[in-house]
């Protein structure tokens, strides 16, 4: 092989080599930006992120069950670290996501449906089924990630 040739290939791996370094890094700075403040924005992935200035905190995790992974989260109160509410979304094989627009909490999930979860008058958040029927009533951001299907 000839000598430029080889040159031009390693220039291209290492171009393409830098264009990935960027992507992941711009992608944990979206990410980082997101966990301290997730007010109307879509989640997809677990962690640690601050709903309504700060005045909730969300934990998703993946919790290890018999066949792969259980989607669970809770809601704490940010000051207290007092648990609100603790539920999960099923399976991680499903597609899952949630999306806050005060002072709701909207929850996807392809194993079990929709939810929407808001503070009661007591500390304690409540749960309700959406009805699909009436999906097109919901959040444009979360009704626009819903799957085909339910629209």
């Amino acid at each position: 092989m000839p000598k430029y040739l080889r040159i031009f290939i390693i220039a291209i791996t290492l171009f393409f080599l830098f264009i990935l370094a960027f992507n992941l890094i711009s992608t944990q700075r979206q990410f980082n930006k997101l966990q301290q403040n997730a007010d109307n924005a879509i989640i997809k992935y677990p962690g640690t992120f601050k709903l309504n200035n700060k005045k909730y905190t969300l934990n998703i995790k993946l919790t290890p069950d018999g066949n792969g992974h259980l989607v669970t989260f809770t809601i704490l109160d940010s000051k207290t670290q007092q648990t609100l509410l603790s539920d999960n979304l099923g399976s991680n094989f499903s597609r899952w996501y949630f999306y806050y627009q005060e002072p709701t909490l909207y929850t996807y999930s392809g194993d079990l449906g929709l939810f929407k979860f808001s503070p009661d008058t007591s500390p304690a958040w409540s749960k309700q089924t959406i009805d699909t029927t009436k999906a097109n009533n919901l959040p444009t951001i979360y009704y626009d990630n819903l799957p085909n299907s339910l629209k």
